[in-house]
């Protein structure tokens, strides 16, 4: 739980710090992939569960993407004005997370870097 705090914590304040017009949703220590169990509280909305990412369930689901020696799995969703702003928040995260010792994959499972008509892709 130390790494997520300090993977949040890094993230974003590089993210606010270094670039405009661009929030970071973070849950209470940045959240983690899997369930969306609020959805089962409301009729229209179906709960879902991205297994390819699920830690828990890289040993029992055959497509896993969840590399052996992680115990844990992290969202960073990012949201902003415009593609160029995006664009330089998501280097400075990917940049971030680079810096934080026992992070050993970066990825976008759930849009494979798509977010509607748009597709970013961000390397360093």
């Amino acid at each position: 739980m130390q790494l997520l705090q300090q993977l949040v914590e890094v993230a974003t304040e590089r993210v606010i710090n270094e670039t405009e017009f661009v929030g970071v949703f973070c849950y209470p220590l940045g959240g983690l992939t899997g369930a969306k169990v609020g959805g089962i509280n409301y009729k229209n909305v179906r709960a879902t569960v991205n297994h390819k990412y699920c830690p828990s369930l890289k040993s029992i689901v055959p497509d896993s993407k969840v590399p052996k020696e992680a115990r844990s799995a992290f969202e960073f969703p990012l949201v902003g004005l415009d593609s160029r702003n995006l664009k330089v928040a998501m280097f400075v995260a990917l940049e971030a997370f680079s810096t934080v010792p026992g992070v050993l994959e970066v990825t976008a499972p759930k849009s494979e870097g798509c977010w509607g008509t748009k597709k970013y892709i961000c390397m360093i």
